[in-house]
């Protein structure tokens, strides 16, 4: 089984140097690595310069920042191997033959679209439950189980996943696109792992990332446009409900909320339905997935 790698990042111009040097120590068992820069501003093109050398490595310079998602999905899409690894520009290795172990664990389940890496907090040695799909990180840390939803910052994906179901939502900047490619992989009968065998430090550097309230506010509309896409009237509903008033309590502003909803009234028109159906439903609710949170 061939496998990639994929890293889109954006002003970690120290970050994405360091992650593609972790990469490197592996690159043996790597078919292509593929970097995305999402036109970055500070001195990340030049650290990419450094490795137009390494025929594995295959660099895109967007001329746009099109967000985790989109920048994600040029590598997806040009991807040829079976399996992809994606891992954020400021997560790292730390297990020893992590390449490796993610073929064998797909190689046993064909079923299996998704798994999630062990993703630990470079700065305090431990899970975050934000970073978990479950409810008790320090219980279930190190077991492995099948989940309802995966987070991003290490992960990997079967390529005919992708081609069946689709790839990260184009519409969303920031935000909740492994809930949506969550929701589109159990809705096409494949399943998730949270797979502890291999781990990644994830370093979370501030650089890069959206102001505190535009984030609030992605949440929300993000949240408005799954809804829409995925989920029946009742859950629909409650959702976001739920989401409205979490929005209007972290953000201590009526504007915010109001301003996500105007955001995803005028992009309602080009979603495209894809409702849960029944075996999604109850497959979420039996491992822990998204349906309200």
């Amino acid at each position: 089984m061939k496998i990639d790698v994929v890293i889109a990042t954006y002003n970690r111009a120290k970050q994405i140097e360091e992650t593609i040097n972790n990469v490197l120590q592996f690159e043996q068992d790597i078919n292509k690595i593929f970097i995305i820069n999402n036109n970055s501003k500070d001195n990340t093109r030049e650290v990419l310069e450094k490795f137009n050398g390494n025929s594995k490595i295959d660099i895109t310079n967007s001329d746009e920042n099109l967000g985790a998602p989109g920048g994600k999905n040029i590598g997806l899409k040009k991807s040829q191997a079976d399996l992809i690894i994606v891992i954020d520009d400021d997560a790292i290795f730390f297990t020893e033959d992590p390449i490796n172990e993610v073929k064998r664990i797909f190689k046993n389940d064909n079923s299996l679209g998704i798994i999630q890496f062990k993703i630990v907090n470079f700065q305090e040695k431990r899970i975050q439950r934000y970073e978990f799909p479950g409810d008790n990180p320090e219980k279930y840390g190190d077991k492995e189980f099948y989940a309802g939803y995966f987070i991003g910052a290490g992960h990997a994906i079967r390529k005919k996943t992708l081609e069946e179901v689709g790839y990260y939502p184009d519409e969303f900047f920031y935000a909740h696109e492994e809930i949506d490619l969550s929701y589109k992989a159990i809705n096409g009968n494949y399943t998730i792992k949270y797979c502890p065998i291999v781990g990644v430090y994830h370093k979370k550097d501030p650089g890069g990332r959206l102001p505190p309230k535009e984030v609030i506010k992605s949440m929300y509309k993000n949240r408005l446009v799954m809804s829409y896409k995925y989920l029946p009237f009742k859950y629909s509903l409650i959702s976001n409900f739920l989401w409205f008033l979490k929005t209007l309590k972290d953000s201590k502003s009526i504007m915010i909320p109001l301003k996500a909803i105007s955001e995803f009234l005028k992009s309602k028109n080009l979603l495209v339905k894809n409702t849960l159906s029944k075996n999604a439903i109850e497959y979420i609710k039996k491992y822990n997935g998204r349906l309200y949170r």
